[in-house]
């Protein structure tokens, strides 16, 4: 019986965040869409910043080196986690990031989140 109450706890706990319907998150302001996003990116800041890391830098051993001392490392709280967010969000002039964490939303695996949210970009487009 408790191993039932604390797998159930376990599964609410790893639950994703619900989102904001497409039309809401269209009609928010950049700041609002910051906000909207965080929930969903500051569970899996470690992998965003590889990500990050990697598409700014286009040098995948470096990024997977960063990687594995991250992976063996504390994790940011959620203070720090949401101002990694913050900074990731509002340092992103053309909304990219916004939605890409909006359109990456339903990846449940970190990595894959993060590789999802991080993409390369088309030359000229403006969503990654």
């Amino acid at each position: 019986m408790r191993s039932t109450v604390l797998a159930s706890l376990l599964a609410a706990c790893n639950k994703l965040p619900e989102p904001p319907s497409a039309a809401d998150f269209a009609a928010m302001t950049d700041e609002q869409k910051c906000e909207a996003t965080a929930p969903r990116a500051t569970r899996c800041t470690d992998e965003l910043l590889v990500a990050e890391l990697r598409d700014i830098s286009g040098d995948d051993a470096f990024a997977a080196e960063i990687g594995r001392d991250y992976a063996t490392g504390p994790r940011p709280d959620a203070d720090e986690a949401h101002t990694i967010h913050q900074l990731a969000c509002r340092g992103d002039r053309d909304g990219a990031y916004q939605k890409a964490v909006f359109a990456c939303w339903d990846v449940t695996d970190c990595s894959a989140f993060a590789r999802c949210v991080y993409k390369p970009r088309v030359k000229g487009a403006a969503a990654r």
